[in-house]
């Protein structure tokens, strides 16, 4: 996928490019609820190759397993494997809700 420029509908408008750098060059603790938010929406466009989009698993995420942290859940996330698509989701939404900005 490009990550060119496109204007409002580019990947980049779509992220969030700014100044401090790309939403997608830094791990999900480290980004703010308007980045989180941008990869909730698009993560799937961005990935490609079959991800579904976040809010598909939206109903099998508990908030209650978040009151201990979601550095976990991104720790699954990078791995990479088959589970990644649902991993990534599950740890932009715990990083999203303890920002109070939840879907």
């Amino acid at each position: 996928v490009s990550t060119q420029s496109t204007g409002s509908s580019g990947i980049n408008a779509e992220y969030g490019e700014r100044g401090t750098g790309h939403c997608l060059d830094h791990t999900h603790g480290q980004l703010d609820a308007e980045c989180l938010g941008k990869l909730w929406d698009y993560y799937h466009i961005y990935k490609g190759g079959g991800w579904n989009s976040c809010s598909k698993y939206l109903s099998s995420f508990s908030t209650d397993s978040y009151s201990s942290g979601c550095s976990r859940f991104y720790a699954k996330c990078a791995k990479g494997d088959e589970n990644s698509n649902k991993n990534c989701c599950k740890s932009v939404h715990c990083y999203l809700w303890k920002k109070g900005k939840a879907p």
